[in-house]
C-alpha cells in the first residue's frame, strides 16, 4: 500500500513496516516547528556523528578502572553462626 505523506493519515493508521530497511525510507522530522520528510539514512548519519568516539569518551569518565573494588563472599548457615542472649 503506497501512502502519500500529504494525505493526512494518522501515524497509528499507517501500515507496519517490514525489515530489512534500505535507508531510503522517508520518516517525518520536525525542524524549526515545520514537519518535513527525511530519509532514514540521513537520520542514522546524523545520530552516528552525534555519538562520542571512544577517544572522546575516556577523558569524561575518569579513571574508573583504578577506583573499583572486587569482593568475594561465601554463603553460610546462619543458624549455626549466631548466638541468642536473653
Amino acid at each position: 500500500m503506497q501512502i502519500n505523506i500529504n494525505m493526512g493519515i494518522k501515524i497509528s493508521e499507517l501500515p507496519v513496516s517490514t525489515l530489512p530497511y534500505s535507508g531510503t525510507e522517508l520518516i517525518p522530522l520536525v525542524q524549526s516547528s515545520v514537519t518535513k520528510a527525511g530519509s532514514l539514512t540521513s537520520l542514522v548519519n546524523f545520530l552516528s556523528g552525534a555519538l562520542l568516539a571512544d577517544s572522546e569518551l575516556k577523558p569524561l569518565t575518569g579513571a574508573w578502572q583504578s577506583n573499583y573494588t572486587t569482593t568475594n563472599s561465601n554463603s553460610a548457615n546462619w543458624s549455626s553462626n549466631y548466638t541468642t542472649t536473653n
